[in-house]
């Protein structure tokens, strides 16, 4: 079985709702999940709040290179994280925050910590340095911290899972294997998350399960 979710999150307030759904580039693909009512939990122990007001997602965002025209992977469009430019595009690059992450996002996929020389080489699944600064414009924009989630499971297992948190700042949360002496595996989601204010008691978060009716949620109404 494969998982995998790649989407920005934010608090639903009334100026981010109006900023995003005034974006002729992020509505078509933005979401306004206003509460949970209804939702099958399965367990008691799963049941977590959302922030007032509901969170606002926009999904897929990822690279859409390697695509084939149908786009059969995700099965819907994807936003292609390369046409979310900054106003100010400028920062530091490489900086340690990537160095972190494209380091994480090579050892996922070979196995081995990877050398200075394999940091220099392109990783698919790497955000861009200019989607990142856009993110923390969009924070600091509408005053409410801003998640780019980016994972992919299969058969149950994580490939790779992490958290790109602003508020404006950014923030890192990685999802590795448990460490000696450690009770339980730290899941990238519940820390990301809960820099937007969603508080999960467990590793279940309600816009993830596979049912999940995106369709009636669509922000521009077309569901």
């Amino acid at each position: 079985m494969t998982w995998f979710a790649d989407e920005i999150l934010l608090p639903a307030t009334a100026q981010a709702l109006a900023r995003v759904s005034g974006d002729p580039l992020l509505a078509p693909y933005a979401y306004w999940v206003r509460d949970l009512d209804g939702h099958d939990w399965f367990a008691d122990e799963h049941r977590h709040e959302l922030p007032e007001g509901g969170l606002i997602a926009i999904r897929p965002v990822r690279d859409t290179r390697s695509d084939d025209e149908d786009d059969s992977w995700y099965g819907v469009p994807s936003l292609d994280w390369s046409r979310l430019q900054p106003r100010e595009n400028q920062g530091p690059e490489p900086d340690r925050i990537g160095r972190r992450l494209a380091a994480y996002l090579l050892e996922c996929t070979t196995g081995e910590p990877p050398s200075a020389d394999d940091l220099a080489d392109d990783v698919d699944s790497l955000p861009p340095p200019s989607l990142r600064r856009y993110l923390g414009e969009l924070s600091a924009q509408l005053s409410v911290p801003v998640l780019y989630h980016s994972a992919f499971f299969w058969g149950g297992a994580v490939e790779y899972e992490y958290s790109l948190c602003y508020r404006p700042h950014e923030a890192l949360f990685l999802t590795k294997p448990p460490e000696p002496g450690d009770e339980a595996i730290r899941h990238a989601l519940h820390d990301g998350l809960a820099g937007v204010g969603v508080n999960l008691p467990s590793p279940y978060f309600a816009l993830h399960a596979r049912e999940f009716p995106w369709a009636r949620h669509r922000l521009d109404g077309k569901g």
